[in-house]
């Protein structure tokens, strides 16, 4: 009977992309100004409209009194404009500090944790 083992480069392998995985997930949306689309040049924005529904807005600009930016439509992108003056909030995707290095350290904390009780029993 043959036995197989992982590789050392599928072990190191494994860690770094579960944590592109988990690092991945720790942005929050922060209200903002909507002076911060022209300021920051963010990728997105979920505008609240003055109704009290959301809009995700893609490569957003300003222009003059309005907000312009690509909107996921039924069968294609389209390009959709909003007025300042009907926004109720303005918010800015951002990486999540805490949420961040909290995974970026505990993550592989914990790994080395359990990997350890691994080594002990063999």
């Amino acid at each position: 009977m043959r036995v197989y083992q992982r590789s050392k480069f599928q072990r190191h392998l494994v860690i770094p992309l579960l944590l592109t995985c988990f690092l991945t997930g720790c942005y929050k949306w922060s209200v903002q100004p909507a002076s911060a689309i022209s300021e920051g040049a963010p990728e997105q924005v979920r505008l609240m409209l003055s109704d009290g529904s959301w809009v995700k807005l893609r490569s957003p600009e300003v222009r003059g009194d309005s907000i312009v930016g690509w909107t996921k439509g039924a069968s294609a992108d389209t390009l959709a404009a909003y007025s300042r003056a009907g926004l109720a909030a303005v918010e800015v995707r951002s990486i999540d500090v805490p949420k961040t290095t909290g995974l970026a350290v505990g993550v592989p904390l914990t790994i080395g944790f359990f990997a350890s009780f691994n080594n002990w029993s063999q």
